[in-house]
């Protein structure tokens, strides 16, 4: 029952409406312009502060067939929301959510926590460990056993104040709004905003469901250790 929820959450990719992009642009301006969802390596700016040098070794101990591969065969980070967050599974990335439609899972791979959270446990054997550390949607019980590995330093994290762990999902291939997402979500504080205007003309104009929301409000870090989710055409 457990291993089908994992198979059944949808995935979702949070991201910063106001954040800037190295052109002077705001995320959400970028993609009202261009449906094309790019990730960190094509856009230059990442979501969770991670330097790209770093975030490219991780992928490619990861999937070996990257190395020397162009910005655009990178993936793209999202999360799975098994908890059925209405705000998303990783908002601590930004307040709005894009939800993915279920058949490009079949382009995905799952890791049990941030890739680079991962690494960061044992620098030493990080590329064989990241390596057997890649799942798919058809997998689900073996990404659940390796879920297992870590309980007590899930709870250490916790104690000191740590963002818990959460299921990191790569994308690989393209993403379009028009194509790949099937709704936005954003908080209704927004909705009569000129960004919540925007939002929504993203929706109607990609043909995605508009959500508003009530769930409170995620505290942004001022940096993150990990960021696995680096919004991507925006971000």
């Amino acid at each position: 029952q457990l291993a089908r929820r994992f198979q059944e959450a949808p995935v979702t990719l949070n991201f910063d409406p106001a954040a800037r992009l190295p052109d002077g642009r705001t995320v959400l301006d970028a993609l009202l312009a261009d449906p094309v969802y790019r990730n960190a390596h094509e856009t230059g700016r990442s979501g969770g502060l991670e330097p790209g040098r770093r975030r490219e070794a991780a992928e490619n101990a990861m999937f070996p067939e990257l190395e020397g591969r162009s910005a655009a065969e990178r993936p793209k980070y999202a999360a799975l929301n098994t908890a059925d967050d209405p705000a998303g599974a990783a908002p601590r990335y930004g307040e709005v959510s894009l939800v993915l439609k279920d058949e490009v899972k079949r382009r995905s791979t799952l890791t049990p926590e941030d890739s680079l959270d991962m690494a960061a446990l044992d620098p030493k054997a990080k590329n064989e460990f990241l390596a057997m550390s890649v799942f798919t949607f058809e997998t689900p019980l073996a990404l659940l056993r390796r879920m297992d590995r870590g309980p007590l330093l899930n709870m250490a994290r916790a104690d000191k104040g740590q963002k818990p762990p959460y299921v990191e999902v790569q994308v690989h291939g393209p993403l379009r709004l028009d194509s790949d997402f099937s709704a936005v979500a954003a908080p209704r504080r927004l909705k009569g905003t000129e960004t919540g205007a925007k939002l929504e003309g993203l929706a109607k104009a990609n043909g995605l469901e508009m959500r508003w929301h009530d769930a409170p409000p995620v505290q942004r870090p001022a940096a993150d250790i990990g960021g696995g989710l680096r919004p991507s055409a925006g971000a």
